[in-house]
């Protein structure tokens, strides 16, 4: 199974850490945030990993030149940057007739069992699964009854989740006539509903998610064995 993590932003929230190196190299529980996120892909079935790249894009690169060269990972250097959006269309080389892929962010940690949303798109096939759930945050989105995604909240809307940076795509993005060029993927979801698409909710429940490019998260992980490189 192939997932493509993303990883090309420049990390805005943690400066002045990412004044020098990526958000993605920044270290947490003694790994870069990149090498938590592979090792939790792999415990779901992930062999093949593609990385958007950007901002600090030379030393991603050559820190997977010198480590971890058992797994397979290709790295996709974006210029100029293409958004979550744009990242993925722009990855087609390596992500099309996958049937389904696993797109996740770089700076997310779970301990939500991705199985459970991996067996429920399979068996509906939606045009993406998108994992969600209902938090405190300003950019919620909302579902009608059957979690079927239906717009950006607007005021009075009754199932507003929030997103949580991990959602399974079907290959069908990639014939759907968007271009490599700055996209919002929830713009491209959005787009897909009007169109007739399904954009599946799969509420994570009271699973552990912390999105660790907000310095307040990654900084109240500190221990002796989690630095800031």
């Amino acid at each position: 199974m192939k997932a493509m993590i993303l990883a090309a932003g420049f990390g805005t929230r943690l400066r002045p850490i990412t004044d020098r190196i990526p958000k993605a190299l920044v270290e947490h529980r003694g790994k870069p945030l990149i090498l938590n996120v592979i090792d939790y892909l792999e415990k779901f079935g992930v062999t093949e990993f593609v990385v958007n790249i950007h901002h600090h894009h030379q030393l991603i690169s050559q820190f997977f030149e010198d480590n971890y060269t058992d797994r397979k990972i290709s790295l996709l250097h974006e210029e100029p940057i293409l958004g979550t959006g744009g990242a993925i269309i722009n990855a087609s080389e390596f992500l099309n007739n996958s049937e389904y892929f696993i797109v996740m962010n770089v700076d997310i940690e779970t301990d939500y069992n991705l199985q459970e949303a991996l067996e429920l798109h399979i068996s509906e096939k939606p045009f993406a699964s998108i994992v969600i759930q209902d938090r405190q945050t300003e950019r919620k989105l909302s579902f009608d009854n059957a979690m079927k995604l239906t717009g950006r909240t607007k005021h009075g809307d009754e199932n507003k989740f929030a997103f949580n940076g991990i959602h399974i795509l079907s290959d069908k993005i990639f014939n759907s006539g968007y271009k490599r060029e700055f996209l919002d993927i929830i713009d491209i979801y959005i787009s897909e509903t009007m169109k007739g698409e399904t954009i599946k909710g799969i509420n994570a429940g009271s699973a552990f998610f912390i999105d660790l490019g907000k310095p307040e998260n990654l900084k109240s992980y500190r221990t002796d064995s989690t630095r800031l490189i």
